[in-house]
Formats: structure tokens, C-alpha cells, sequence
């Protein structure tokens, strides 16, 4: 059928149709993730071994419970790093569904949590050297201590720079007539936090209670995307079109993983590092 199909197309249409093919039935990009991310829990594993090894090797320098003993920081640092594992799913389901718009604001939120947590480490860090007194050569505690979270901050950090350099790609891109940032975007975000609906010249809205209009737009957030047109119907330039939508959808998943992860790690070193170590000083 497949066949019968390409025979009726294009030529040039139906040799980039075979281009899109792979063995695995997965792009090779999202193939070469999966095998990095496998790589990286290989490295953060021997981190996180190496600090369970030399939680208790603390020499003249604080011990791993006067460090943990206050986590209040360390714990609204987890929450919003959860948090921006909940917005970057979001972002993808914009991508999934052609809302550009959706999927730069839900990107953006997710870089913008992964900025609030570079700078509390920072912020945790700086307490460290000059409260604690404890740096690197401090001690192996500290070594293997700030060596795990100062690279975990650094997988981050990385990945906030990947978030905004796909939002880049995708704004700046010919295809795209307009900036993100556009003088009509200040006024519809007051508008929503009024309450006040939106509405073209010469059109009439009935007003809805906020909490309706903030349903609705949860509800658009999970909005299935529209079914795909067959792709006997489609020509070189559709087809280009459509293979461009896909590549978009396809750096959104990437960077997803790769996000799901870092926030995994954070989840397993708060978890053995703070909250246990904390504990086992009770």
C-alpha cells in the first residue's frame, strides 16, 4: 500500500519519506539520549558511591550532620525542580499539538526553575565556604560532597542553555513571522489574571468566572493533537512542512529526557545524600 503510495508521489518526496526510516523504528537522535543518559547513570552512580564511602571522612573540617542539618532550602530546591519536570511535559504536549506560543512560555517556566535552582546551590554553596568553612580540600566528605552536587548543578545548568537554545531555534526560525515577545503579550497575561476575556474589534464575549477561563486554559494544556492528514495527500512542500513540525517535536522530546533525568538524579541525591544523612543524625 506503502508502495502503490510512493509511486504516485513525488520522487524527491518519496526519497525523504525513506530517509525518515530507521531500523530501530526510533530516530537515531533519541537512540544516541537513551544511551547517553545510560552513560550518565554510570556516572553518577561512582559519584554517589564515592560519597557514601566518604560520608564519615569529615578529618578536622564539619561533619555530613552539621552541614545537613538545616534542608528547608534544600527541600523548596526539589520541589521546583519537580516542578519544572510537570512544565516541560506541558511544553511537549504544546509541541505535540502546533501551540508554538504554549510551548516557548511552558519551555521558558522550566528554564526559569532550573535558574531558581543553579542559584540556591549557589547560594548553598557560598554558605559552605564561608559559614562552614568547608571546600574540596576540606576534606573527602567535602570533596566527594560538592564534586556529586557541583556536577549535578553543572547537568543543569546544561540543560537550561539546551532549553533556551530550542526555544531560539524554533522562534527565530524563517518559518516564524513574528518574535515571541510582541507588544500585545503584557496585556493578554493581565487579562488573564483579571478574569477578562479576550475579544477582536467588533465582537461581543460574555464573561466568564476566572476560575472557568483558568479550566479552560488546563484543559488546552492536554488537548490531544489534531489527527495528521494521510500522506498520500501531501506534497514536497506540505511535506516539508511536516517533517520541519516533527523535527521541532522531536529536539522537545530529546531535551525532555534529558531534563526527566537530570531531575531524577536530584530526586535519588536528596533523597541518600540530605534526607538520610540528616536523619541519621537524630
Amino acid at each position: 500500500m506503502a508502495q502503490q503510495a510512493a509511486q504516485h508521489m513525488d520522487p524527491a518526496l518519496a526519497e525523504a519519506m525513506e530517509h525518515d526510516h530507521t531500523s530501530t523504528g526510533q530516530p537515531h537522535r533519541k537512540v544516541l539520549m537513551w544511551a547517553f543518559l545510560g552513560s550518565e547513570c554510570m556516572f553518577f552512580g561512582a559519584l554517589i558511591g564515592a560519597f557514601l564511602v566518604y560520608q564519615n571522612s569529615h578529618a578536622a573540617g564539619p561533619d555530613r550532620h552539621e552541614v545537613f542539618s538545616k534542608i528547608f532550602l534544600v527541600s523548596i530546591m526539589a520541589f521546583v525542580l519537580l516542578l519544572s519536570s510537570f512544565t516541560m511535559v506541558l511544553g511537549l504536549a504544546a509541541a505535540r499539538r502546533g501551540d508554538q506560543k504554549m510551548m516557548t512560555v511552558w519551555l521558558l517556566v522550566t528554564a526559569f526553575c532550573g535558574l531558581f535552582f543553579i542559584g540556591s546551590q549557589g547560594y548553598e554553596f557560598y554558605t559552605f565556604v564561608n559559614t562552614d568553612h568547608m571546600t574540596p580540600r576540606t576534606s573527602n566528605f567535602a570533596a566527594s560532597f560538592m564534586i556529586l552536587t557541583g556536577f549535578h548543578g553543572a547537568h543543569v545548568t546544561g540543560g537550561i542553555i539546551w532549553l533556551v537554545s530550542v526555544v531560539l531555534l524554533v522562534r527565530l526560525h524563517p518559518s516564524q513571522k513574528k518574535l515571541p515577545i510582541t507588544k500585545t503579550m503584557l496585556p493578554k497575561f493581565l487579562s488573564i489574571l483579571s478574569g477578562i476575556p479576550q475579544r477582536q474589534e467588533g465582537e461581543t464575549l460574555e464573561p466568564r468566572p476566572r476560575h472557568r477561563r483558568f479550566t479552560a486554559f488546563v484543559r488546552r494544556q492536554f488537548q490531544a493533537p489534531a489527527p495528521a492528514a494521510p500522506v498520500t495527500s501531501l506534497s514536497v512542500e506540505e511535506y516539508k512542512a511536516r517533517h520541519l513540525a516533527e523535527e521541532r517535536i522531536l529536539n522537545v522530546e530529546i531535551v525532555g529526557l534529558y531534563w526527566h533525568f537530570v531531575d531524577i538524579v536530584w530526586v535519588v541525591i536528596f533523597t541518600v545524600v540530605y534526607l538520610f544523612s540528616a536523619g541519621a543524625g537524630k
